[in-house]
């Protein structure tokens, strides 16, 4: 639980800085609700009524989606070993894969872990960044009048071009200051890094529509 929850602090922040409060909110949400069906699923077919409680395989939508924006940001395991996050990835792909592939063949009993909730996440993570999905103007358009009250974006009353202002090294501007809050926390920015961190994530929601 103590790692889930730092690694919401730590890549959770910051995409929400990157995605809106409401978008995180349910995009962490879905990726829950994917990651509970998946361990269901597999507890379904393998004949297993095990039950499970804890929030990891949301949080390991939130590694992957961090990793394929940047994959090669390093993180300190146990404070003192730096990994790059994208092997990070590929540590939980096969620590999880591993386990579920046992399973389904028959072999092997249960370790206590949610490895099908785990390989969850990660799949609705990497198919929320790959195809830019965006679960705030989806949920806006099921037609729920209280879901449309809430989740649904002002009309605008300009055109808003956010590239327009944005420096052409903003990729590695943003990465810097990522780091910058991973190292030293989200307090260290100044008002300046925290305008252009504002700025990429207004660019980034633009061109995902």
């Amino acid at each position: 639980i103590i790692f889930n929850m730092l690694f919401v602090w730590w890549f959770g922040r910051s995409l929400e800085t990157m995605f809106g409060s409401r978008e995180f909110l349910l995009f962490y949400l879905a990726a829950a609700l994917v990651a509970g069906l998946s361990f269901v699923g597999l507890q379904f077919l393998v004949h297993d009524l095990s039950p499970a409680i804890g929030a990891s395989g949301a949080v390991m939508a939130i590694v992957m989606v961090y990793a394929m924006y940047y994959p090669r940001q390093q993180i300190l395991i146990w404070g003192i070993i730096p990994v790059e996050i994208r092997w990070l990835v590929v540590f939980y792909l096969v620590f999880d894969g591993w386990p579920v592939l046992v399973s389904l063949t028959g072999g092997g009993g249960s370790d206590g872990i949610a490895h099908a909730a785990h390989l969850g996440g990660l799949a609705f993570g990497f198919v929320y960044k790959q195809y830019g999905l965006r679960l705030e103007r989806s949920t806006s358009r099921l037609g729920w009048p209280r879901a449309r009250g809430v989740f649904r974006r002002r009309p605008t009353l300009r055109v808003f071009h956010p590239d327009d202002d944005l420096p052409d090294d903003l990729d590695e501007q943003v990465d810097r200051i990522l780091e910058k809050i991973y190292v030293h926390g989200e307090a260290s920015l100044t008002d300046s890094e925290r305008a252009l961190l504002k700025k990429a994530s207004r660019k980034y929601r633009y061109r995902s529509r």
